[in-house]
């Protein structure tokens, strides 16, 4: 199975609050991936991860098998026109 979006043991703190608490998941090609949850659930921190734009705490997000991290948007060769 490829996989396209991986994310790995995801945690995110904010001083005392703890925003994401060991998420992992998997986005395959050809699927489509939804987040729901009520307010404060860690959606936006999850997206603002996966986009480079915060660090994690610990874990990681994978993209085409790419580390992510301090990118900035950069892009991924070769997955889907980075």
């Amino acid at each position: 199975m490829e996989v396209t979006i991986e994310v790995s043991g995801l945690r995110k703190r904010f001083g005392a609050t703890l925003a994401l608490d060991g998420m992992s998941f998997t986005v395959t090609p050809g699927h489509v991936t939804g987040f729901i949850g009520p307010n404060g659930a860690g959606k936006s921190t999850l997206l603002t991860i996966a986009g480079s734009l915060e660090e994690p705490t610990s874990g990681e997000v994978l993209v085409c098998g790419m580390a992510l991290g301090g990118c900035r948007g950069a892009g991924v060769p070769g997955c889907g026109g980075g």
